[in-house]
């Protein structure tokens, strides 16, 4: 079985998840990552923790 992971973020705290994350759930994603921090900020650690899991288990995953 194939557990699929992602990640969904929004740049602001009047900003919500919540149609990344159902869309995310509807593709089949087991695995969320959520975040609320600015796409120029490059220290984002759900982002980071996402991409560890991924690259060390060798998944697909979108390069975002």
């Amino acid at each position: 079985m194939v557990r699929l992971i992602d990640y969904a973020r929004v740049s602001t705290n009047g900003q919500t998840l919540d149609a990344q994350v159902r869309t995310l759930e509807a593709a089949g994603a087991a695995v969320i990552f959520e975040e609320t921090a600015s796409g120029a900020r490059t220290d984002r650690a759900a982002r980071e923790s996402y991409r560890r899991i991924a690259d060390r288990r060798h998944l697909d995953r979108d390069p975002a």
